[in-house]
């Protein structure tokens, strides 16, 4: 899981984002796989702590220590129910 969330591999610190972009990339990633795991039946993801978890850690890991995990827990849940209650066709998603 990890390997997904972190990418291509680049300096330890990523360039400086605001407060709010680094809350809400790791929580759309972390939503995102949430919703792979539930909606298309992913058996081979984590449980949704794991996947905030590891959401969260790729974040410390970029040098974004403001991000606290429950907020990025609450975030990432908000934006996985606005997933769910999209009405965009599942083949488009």
């Amino acid at each position: 899981m990890i390997a997904v969330l972190a990418g291509c591999r680049a300096s330890p610190l990523s360039p400086a984002i605001s407060n709010e972009a680094q809350l809400e990339q790791p929580s759309s990633v972390a939503a995102g796989a949430r919703y792979l795991k539930n909606k298309c039946s992913r058996s081979d993801l984590p449980s949704d702590d794991a996947i905030d978890r590891a959401a969260w850690n790729v974040g410390k890991k970029r040098g974004w220590s403001n991000i606290d995990y429950a907020t990025l827990n609450q975030r990432s849940t908000q934006m996985y129910q606005q997933l769910q209650q999209d009405s965009t066709p599942e083949t488009t998603k």
